[in-house]
């Protein structure tokens, strides 16, 4: 499989589907998310925890827009269709639907994902979720 493939099954298989059994397809033994509270930690198991604790908070789907993808590294570009159905930074559940914009950073050895880093704008979420309009409209 080549590395564009890699990710895209990844983000559909991982994150969409939520097939956690299937992480040792996707993801190398010493695998780092970087993009995670580091009260989580940043091994495998905080990644599918994170994951479990968006999906009590939203339903979610990532969209892939765009991949970039070499030998050893690879950029997406994601859009997250998703459904408010729980407490999210202290906002209860408003069953709004909303997308917000962001980008994942993987870099890759061997076949497998090494490491993430995610950019997925929490403060749109949050104005989205509360009607805030920061800036203006376009």
């Amino acid at each position: 499989m080549n590395n564009q493939d890699l990710i895209i099954n990844f983000i559909n298989d991982f994150w969409n589907k939520q097939s956690f059994a299937n992480a040792t397809i996707y993801l190398c033994d010493d695998y780092k998310d970087f993009s995670l509270p580091k009260s989580l930690g940043n091994d495998v198991k905080a990644t599918i925890k994170w994951i479990e604790m968006t999906s009590e908070a939203f339903s979610h789907f990532t969209h892939i827009e765009d991949v970039l993808a070499d030998k050893n590294r690879a950029m997406v570009k994601v859009k997250l269709q998703l459904r408010h159905i729980g407490l999210w930074r202290g906002i209860e559940s408003t069953g709004t639907s909303l997308t917000v914009n962001g980008f994942r950073y993987f870099k890759i050895n061997d076949g497998k994902i090494a490491e993430h880093w995610g950019l997925i704008d929490g403060n749109a979420i949050e104005a989205q979720l509360t009607a805030i309009q920061n800036g203006c409209a376009v």
